[in-house]
């Protein structure tokens, strides 16, 4: 019997768990994303990069801006908060699509790749 895959949304996996899930043939994939975001933007599967939150899934645009915040477009982004205008146009733009209190800067182990 196949072993099937697991994706966790932690921030940082601890090597040693993720060890012992491979260990039992079960392997870890990462990802990055958000409840905004349905809930995900990027995913290391297939290609198991250990640290890293991969590639953007299909139908995304994933951009990181010149102040290293990330910004994402899709059909996967909320329509809005409910009953909460100004908070929506906090974090949704016609332009730059959905921007998260995320920067590059701000949070190290958010590793996008191409």
């Amino acid at each position: 019997m196949a072993a099937s895959a697991s994706f966790l949304g932690w921030r940082t996996f601890i090597e040693s768990a993720r060890r012992i899930f491979l260990g039992v043939g079960v392997p870890i994939y990462q990802g990055y994303g958000l409840t905004e975001t349905s809930p995900i933007v990027s995913s290391n599967y297939p290609k198991n990069r250990v640290g890293s939150s991969g590639q953007p899934i299909p139908h995304s645009e994933v951009r990181i801006a010149s102040d290293g915040e990330v910004q994402v477009r899709g059909p996967m982004i909320m329509q809005g908060y409910y009953k909460r205008p100004d908070a929506t146009r906090e974090v949704l733009d016609d332009e730059a699509g959905f921007q998260p209190a995320t920067s590059l800067s701000r949070q190290r182990q958010l590793s996008l790749h191409h």
